[in-house]
């Protein structure tokens, strides 16, 4: 009987953490989901007037941006989508989250994510 009892409780054990992992699991693939929702950058958004871009005229900086945008974003909060907002919009919004919220991102950093998330919503 005992043999049962603690095969039971290995069992009950076993699954509990088999929905534990498939929770994390769920999680996991809800997140990147969310991430690659986000556009990606592409030569046309490149081409967008340079008032919108903020001195950054490379893909690879708007790409940069997103990647940035994402990790450090999307760290603390849920990411809006770029498109939400005006293109004008977005670099008070970078600058209140650095200025009133205390994020620290470099000069560059806050450039390449404004740059970004004005590149896309200027589509």
């Amino acid at each position: 009987m005992d043999l049962i009892c603690e095969a039971s409780a290995v069992a009950a054990r076993a699954l509990r953490l088999s929905v534990q992992a498939l929770s994390y699991l769920v999680f996991a693939c809800a997140a990147c989901a969310c991430a690659s929702a986000l556009a990606v950058p592409n030569a046309a958004d490149v081409t967008r007037p340079q008032s919108h871009l903020n001195g950054v005229s490379t893909l690879s900086d708007l790409q940069q941006g997103r990647e940035l945008y994402q990790a450090r974003c999307g760290s603390c909060h849920a990411l809006r989508d770029p498109m939400s907002l005006q293109p004008e919009s977005w670099a008070a919004q970078v600058r209140d989250m650095r200025d009133k919220k205390g994020v620290r991102l470099s000069a560059t950093e806050a450039r390449q994510i404004t740059a970004y998330l004005t590149a896309i919503s200027s589509r």
